[in-house]
């Protein structure tokens, strides 16, 4: 017994210096050439070899986050009317702040939009659906936050003050 609590006060310091020391992404869209009158009714995030720590929530959009499965995390993001639906990508500027499994590199991101139309004139729906170039998926390093660290000591100051 006493060799499991010992293992797990050793690991317990080790797990909180891993995740202090990871580094966050902010995920944001360049700027998607819509057509006129189209506008942005929903955004799937397909996410490979990391996980997403947080999430901004534009006004009335609704955001399923499934549990990653394999490093394998799908974020889907659906306008809640269509007052909502977003007539830029802009609105999607630090949607997700995701966290690599292992580097920068590991990561994987495919993002798809579900566009729709209407003319006022004719009355004309539509809808189409585009998947972003890998050039307009940009990943920007977010600030650490305060009181993360590499230091083990400050890890066990941490744990100490909860």
């Amino acid at each position: 017994m006493k060799t499991i609590q010992f293992v797990a006060v050793l690991l317990i310091p080790l797990a909180m210096v891993a995740v202090a020391g990871a580094k966050d992404y902010a995920l944001r869209l360049a700027e998607v050439p819509l057509r006129d009158g189209e506008r942005i009714a929903l955004v799937e995030i397909a996410l490979v070899g990391g996980r997403v720590a947080s999430v901004q929530i534009p006004d009335d959009w609704g955001v399923e986050v499934s549990a990653p499965t394999s490093d394998r995390v799908m974020v889907l993001g659906v306008a809640g009317h269509g007052l909502s639906m977003a007539s830029t990508s802009t609105v999607f500027d630090r949607f997700l702040t995701v966290r690599p499994s292992h580097s920068e590199a590991s990561l994987s991101i495919r993002v798809r939009l579900g566009l729709y139309f209407h003319d006022p004139k004719s009355g004309e729906e539509s809808e189409r659906s585009i998947d972003l170039e890998p050039r307009m998926i940009v990943l920007e390093e977010k600030a650490a936050q305060p009181g993360a660290t590499d230091n083990p000591d400050d890890a066990q100051r941490l744990r100490e003050d909860h």
